[in-house]
């Protein structure tokens, strides 16, 4: 496995591992770190984690949805590689 270019990650919402290897100044303070995240359309972007809110009984959006994804934590990872498999 080797590290590829962010374009080129799923935008399905298969988990990847995503690098900070080439980053803006302000996000420097994360250069060569890790994390696990996802592409999520809601947001165009990679996340790490969200929160979704669910409406009470008989309650919906506009849309005629129940629950709302919200609060992303947004990485701006410039590398991916696939997630190993796990240990049996």
């Amino acid at each position: 496995m080797e590290w590829q270019p962010i374009e080129t990650a799923p935008k399905d919402g298969t988990p990847i591992i995503g690098g900070f290897w080439s980053i803006r100044w302000a996000d420097s303070h994360r250069k060569g770190d890790i994390v696990r995240c996802w592409f999520q359309p809601e947001f165009d972007a990679f996340i790490s984690s969200a929160r979704i809110m669910t409406l009470a009984s008989g309650m919906t959006f506009e849309d005629g949805k129940t629950e709302r994804v919200h609060s992303p934590e947004i990485e701006p990872v410039t590398h991916w590689m696939p997630l190993p498999e796990p240990p049996q």
